[in-house]
């Protein structure tokens, strides 16, 4: 667990406590009864980091080095989060974090958006068997549906906090009887948590489980629909919208979960082909990842759901998992491939470099703060 150590005198830090110290992949580590620690300094300039790193009796970065850090002598940082950022831009905050289900190598990658989507951490544990197409909710909670065999009986979603190092929380427990629900993808909004599974007649569910984000994680009104058709991807917009990626019939279905859930118009374009994820920006564009044909449908909800672009390229490959964050960055998970097409939405949607090795593992779904 990474720590902070702040001081109530904005210009010291007590050393006492300070064991070693040591510079590695640019940042500063300080250890203390054994753990890693990175100290946060209100007022921080090189001196002060060089004089810190030579008490602590550490290695590290020369006064030459240090300004790669970011750090400037002699600045005064009177915000908490930035002078962190100042010492460990990646560590400092959740937002600009990218989550990657990998299918096949039972985990959630973390990497860092802001920082050249440097691989930042590695989520294990909380139950967790072939996760797939996660979710965050505006808490920070980390909702991951087990897409494979059930865990003691049960089939999961798994909860993580990422505000609170990834730890993991109780998960939300489905299909307790009955037939099988094995979940495949989850969307949250206004406190609820939308669930898609395979269903009792399985990959054809008409049905969206839903539940309370509450802990007891209470299972509330179903989300019913005809049109619903093997349910793939889910997301909701800030409107309410409740979009659904129907992959056995290529459509998208539209509820309005503010009015008890009811069916919209739906969504049926010739440019929809296997829709495998489904994400919505804050501007209102609607993006489906088209899993046959290696493509991007765009459509504008404020337009009456017009299409208004097709993203091809980028290394998409059997796209799946899709996420967009507060940037305009588009985030496409190519399973077979083992890899992250990335486009730039702001500028055309113009392809940028892609995320690969990293522990790249089946990646399956993404969720982006």
């Amino acid at each position: 667990m990474d720590l902070s150590l702040t001081s109530d005198d904005p210009a010291t830090v007590d050393l006492k406590p300070l064991r070693t110290a040591s510079y590695a992949s640019g940042r500063v580590w300080f250890v203390m009864e054994d753990l890693p620690m990175q100290v946060l300094i209100r007022s921080v300039g090189v001196a002060t980091l060089a004089a810190l790193l030579t008490a602590c009796g550490g290695g590290g970065p020369s006064s030459s080095n240090v300004p790669n850090l970011g750090f400037a002598a002699n600045v005064p940082l009177d915000d908490t989060q930035r002078a962190l950022q100042m010492i460990d831009p990646m560590a400092a905050t959740p937002a600009g974090r990218l989550y990657v289900s990998n299918f096949s190598g039972r985990n959630v990658l973390v990497f860092a958006t802001a920082h050249g989507n440097a691989l930042l951490s590695v989520i294990t544990g909380g139950g967790m068997t072939n996760p797939v197409n996660p979710a965050l909710d505006a808490t920070g909670k980390l909702y991951v549906p087990n897409g494979g065999p059930s865990n003691m009986g049960q089939h999961t979603v798994s909860v993580f906090d990422t505000a609170n190092d990834n730890a993991p929380l109780a998960p939300v427990v489905v299909g307790k009887s009955g037939p099988p629900q094995v979940p495949i993808a989850v969307a949250v909004g206004a406190g609820k948590l939308y669930v898609a599974s395979t269903g009792a007649d399985g990959f054809g569910s008409h049905r969206l489980m839903v539940y309370s984000t509450a802990p007891r994680h209470e299972r509330l009104q179903a989300v019913d629909g005809a049109d619903l058709d093997g349910p793939f991807a889910l997301a909701v917009g800030t409107s309410g919208k409740l979009y659904v990626a129907n992959k056995t019939n290529n459509t998208v279905s539209i509820f309005d979960t503010l009015d008890g859930n009811e069916p919209l118009a739906q969504i049926s374009d010739s440019s929809l082909n296997g829709p495998d994820g489904i994400t919505i920006s804050a501007g209102g564009l609607l993006y489906v990842a088209n899993g046959a044909d290696n493509s991007v449908s765009v459509f504008d909800t404020t337009n009456a759901y017009a299409r208004v672009a097709i993203i091809t390229g980028g290394g998409l490959t059997g796209p799946n998992g899709i996420a967009i964050d507060s940037g305009g960055k588009l985030f496409v998970a190519n399973t077979g491939a083992n890899s992250i097409s990335v486009f730039d939405t702001l500028h055309g949607n113009a392809a940028q470099t892609p995320i690969t090795g990293s522990g790249l593992n089946s990646p399956d779904g993404l969720a982006v703060h």
